[in-house]
């Protein structure tokens, strides 16, 4: 996409859930593959039944400065209790 965008100069819409693709395009603009100001991202919030797109806002390093509670669960948790299970997981297999 950012190949496209750049080398064509067009603009590409795209509507996703990808934890992956937002991940890559953070990593590519903390490697200044592209811009951050050249990107917009936006988050869908519903409440009490109206929708809302709240601009998503970017550093210099692709880090979201205004992550949205909830937002693709906590990378950091899901991260320790996996280890937590597998350690556990293990030591019953020693037993």
């Amino acid at each position: 996409f950012i190949d496209v965008a750049k080398n064509r100069n067009v603009q590409i819409i795209l509507e996703s859930h990808s934890e992956h693709l937002l991940r890559r395009l953070q990593r590519r603009i903390a490697e200044e593959k592209i811009c951050g100001d050249d990107v917009s991202l936006y988050f869908c919030d519903i409440s009490r039944g109206i929708s809302k797109l709240v601009p998503l806002e970017l550093d210099l390093y692709g880090n979201i400065q205004n992550w949205p509670e909830g937002f693709f669960g906590d990378d950091l948790d899901e991260m320790a209790a996996m280890t937590r299970a597998a350690m556990e997981r293990q030591k019953g297999q020693r037993a």
